[in-house]
């Protein structure tokens, strides 16, 4: 038998299921699973069994990277795991490969499915890995966003109600332990009549019936899986997922906004939260509107031997409009900790260094923005977005070509003084920009989780 061919995730995948398989380890694909293993959805959805979910992890870290694979997110929390690959920086395929792994498959700690029945009821699809009987698969897809949301998918609707048609005695077996024989015996019934609305109006009731069998049938380990899932929540709020801030500095026009918004499409796959901000923090109010206009004054700055004429606060109003927004910048610091549980990548397209970027007499060796800059947090990724002066000009003509080069100059400086900062030639077209920005996040998120992972 010819041993089939696979693109690298399908490789990657079909590997996975074999090791699983040489290993004795139980598993079910719980849903999207038609195209695998050559072609993946957003995610792979596992269920396993009772305590292998280290184990899985373990493994599927180990197949990840003999097939080239680096992981670069991870969530740890009550009854699951969550890990995001992608290929080696150096592979150019701007694809990633996310695994949620469950056991048990539970709603804040109370089980919603019996793991013993649907791995045990699991059946060996034409490809070789293992599927829920039908009747799970139906009951699965008809309970996972109601529970959590209130709603049921509606890209599952028809599934649900074809399977729970074809296998009612799966549906109600997996529902049995945790709503009892009456309440599974009903959603069985509405579920084959596609009754969704009375079923969505239901959800806080089967919520509360959950929970009341939880503590009839074991009510001695209700209070230990409780502590489980709020202290994983509290661990990820308080430590985070591994994050990012990024910031992008560049001349007026070098088009920061543009890349700005195409990195958070493009990285849409690895961070599941990013927050973009342009400009100030702008938590506090504009102080600059505020200065009288006998304390602005014209200055003359000089550039590879060419003079420009800018409109600038006087040296000691700019010294304190430093001082004011580093303030309001710090604000960031305190919202990104706070954010720390959801957010994972932080874009600024303007940030503190701009302030000695645009028109100003400090400088970059100020020694007021060395003392800012060193109570500020730091990005981890700066990149600096170089375009020809007059390619920059053509954008944003209201700037001289010497203006342009004299911004040019001060992020030129920024990138040899500052270790995490990179340059990239924006004149590129876009997806070459966006393609190599990418790559550089995700060789920083790499090395990140690598570290954190290692401490664990």
């Amino acid at each position: 038998m010819t041993t089939p061919t696979y693109a690298p995730i399908g490789h990657f995948v079909a590997t996975m299921f074999e090791q699983l398989e040489q290993q004795k380890l139980p598993y079910v694909v719980l849903r999207n699973y038609d195209g695998l293993p050559e072609q993946v959805g957003n995610d792979i959805d596992i269920l396993v069994g009772e305590g292998d979910l280290d184990i899985f992890g373990t493994v599927l870290c180990k197949i990840a990277t003999e097939e080239g694979w680096c992981l670069v997110q991870h969530a740890n929390r009550y009854g699951f795991r969550s890990f995001i690959f992608v290929l080696m920086p150096d592979i150019v395929v701007e694809r990633s490969l996310k695994w949620d792994v469950w056991d048990p498959i539970s709603w804040r700690g109370f089980t919603w499915i019996n793991t013993e029945i649907a791995l045990s009821s699991r059946q060996v699809h034409p490809r070789g890995f293992y599927i829920p009987a039908p009747g799970v698969e139906s009951a699965t897809l008809l309970l996972k966003e109601l529970l959590q949301f209130g709603k049921i998918k509606s890209k599952y609707l028809g599934r649900i109600q074809q399977f729970a048609q074809a296998d009612s005695e799966s549906f109600k077996k997996v529902l049995e332990k945790p709503f009892g024989e009456k309440l599974a015996n009903h959603l069985l019934v509405q579920a084959q009549q596609g009754d969704w609305r009375d079923i969505e109006k239901s959800y806080r009731f089967l919520r509360l019936t959950l929970i009341w069998n939880a503590i009839k049938h074991s009510p001695a380990s209700v209070p230990s899986k409780l502590c489980k899932f709020a202290m994983g929540h509290l661990i990820e709020y308080i430590m985070g997922r591994p994050h990012l801030f990024l910031c992008l500095i560049g001349p007026d026009g070098s088009g920061k906004s543009t890349i700005s918004a195409q990195l958070i499409e493009s990285l849409s796959d690895i961070f599941e939260e990013i927050h973009y901000r342009h400009g100030r923090f702008g938590v506090l109010p504009e102080l600059k509107t505020f200065c009288p206009s006998w304390l602005v004054k014209k200055g003359e700055v000089k550039t590879s031997g060419q003079s420009t004429t800018s409109e600038m606060p006087n040296r000691f109003v700019t010294s304190v409009l430093m001082i004011y927004y580093a303030i309001d910048n710090m604000f960031l610091y305190v919202r990104t900790v706070w954010r720390r549980g959801t957010t994972d990548l932080v874009i600024f397209d303007r940030y503190f260094y701009d302030y000695i970027i645009q028109p100003s007499p400090l400088g970059i060796n100020g020694w007021l923005f060395r003392v800012l800059n060193r109570l500020l947090p730091t990005p981890d990724v700066v990149i600096y977005l170089h375009a020809p002066s007059e390619l920059i000009h053509n954008r944003k003509p209201e700037l001289t070509v010497q203006e342009i080069n004299r911004q040019a100059d001060i992020c030129n400086q920024l990138v040899r003084l500052l270790p995490n900062a990179y340059r990239v030639d924006n004149s590129q077209p876009l997806n070459k920009v966006i393609s190599q920005i990418r790559k550089i996040i995700l060789k920083k998120t790499v090395a990140r989780t690598a570290s954190e992972r290692r401490q664990i």
